[in-house]
């Protein structure tokens, strides 16, 4: 059975405990050794880089050449050479100890800005185009040899597929029930805001209830506890509005709205991004559906794995610092010490 080695100031392997080299069967320890004595060149440094006493070393040398029938070291005017079939299964044994070392003993090791890895990122449509340059910037600046791989899931389908290792992480505001799934709150979502057309002639520079429920909505089926919360606040107050147009997206209402004279109720990190490619007007909203909480998502067989959590460290650590409370409608977010964070949906 092979001994774990640890690793020492010098940077040699060693190998707590060998006590002998067993059968071909299963005991693989001479590798160790035979790399020990060929590298060192000597008995005596051989066995202080495994931690064993010199005739302990002696003996399992002893072992080896009876196993191979080879002398596999003969002492020479230059010190003890290897014969070479020392030299032949040396060389074949640096391949074997090279893989067991990056395999077996580095399993738990992770370095972000070494490794190849391809991680898969869930994200919704919305959370893509707000979260996803901030994301790619962070990630390409920690793991610049690292792969990126952005998917859109179903909420049914996170679960299972985070459960796969199909997905590594999920971030959105899904209200995932499975107690196999972990999850993290990043930040609470900018509140809501309406959005109207520039020169819209029935809203100037407020907007009353009144004028809230008559004006035309634009509405998006994904927004569905938005919708339901608005509804029942006009209702409470005697009041409805008319929905002119439903779309399945929240990222549709925008470009609609910039064309039509109706209005809109889109968290405000949605409106003040659409705000810079169409002309659009931001107004505080006379009825305030509750802001979200984004979260993410995770399985709990990746709990320990030290590639998906730094994922989530990563993640966590984009926003920490940043200030995401709602200013004026439309506002940037605030920055702390986290540079090119944004308030998110």
């Amino acid at each position: 059975m092979l001994g774990i080695p640890s690793h020492d100031v010098h940077g040699a392997w060693r190998i707590p405990i060998i006590h002998a080299v067993h059968n071909r069967r299963a005991d693989l320890n001479f590798l160790f050794l035979l790399e020990a004595l060929l590298d060192e060149g000597g008995v005596s440094a051989a066995a202080d880089r495994l931690g064993l006493s010199q005739p302990a070393m002696s003996h399992a040398l002893a072992r080896l050449r009876r196993r191979f029938g080879d002398p596999l070291f003969v002492k020479t005017r230059a010190g003890m050479r290897p014969t070479p079939t020392a030299e032949r299964i040396g060389l074949v044994s640096r391949k074997v100890l090279a893989l067991v070392r990056e395999e077996i003993f580095e399993v738990g090791a992770f370095d972000p800005a070494t490794t190849t890895r391809t991680f898969t990122l869930g994200l919704s449509d919305m959370a893509a185009t707000i979260l996803l340059g901030q994301i790619a910037e962070r990630f390409a600046s920690l793991a610049p040899l690292a792969r990126l791989r952005v998917v859109n899931v179903r909420e049914k389908d996170i679960a299972p597929q985070l459960e796969e290792g199909l997905v590594d992480v999920v971030v959105g505001t899904y209200a995932l029930k499975s107690p196999s799934v972990l999850q993290q709150a990043l930040f609470g979502a900018t509140e809501y805001v309406c959005i109207v057309r520039t020169g819209h002639p029935g809203v100037r520079t407020s907007l009353s209830l009144a004028r809230f429920a008559a004006t035309p909505h634009v509405i998006a089926t994904q927004n569905g506890e938005a919708n339901d919360f608005v509804d029942k606040a006009l209702r409470s107050k005697g009041l409805s509005r008319r929905v002119k147009v439903e779309v399945p997206s929240l990222l549709s209402l925008p470009k609609i709205v910039a064309h039509t004279d109706c209005l809109a109720l889109v968290p405000g990190a949605l409106a003040a991004l659409s705000q810079r490619t169409t002309p659009l007007r931001i107004l505080e909203s006379p009825v305030k559906p509750p802001a979200p909480t984004i979260r993410q998502y995770w399985h709990q067989r990746f709990k320990a794995d030290t590639s998906v959590a730094w994922l989530r460290n990563m993640l966590l650590e984009l926003w920490r610092d940043t200030d995401v409370s709602p200013g004026a409608p439309g506002s940037a977010p605030r920055r702390t010490r986290t540079p090119r964070s944004a308030s998110t949906w």
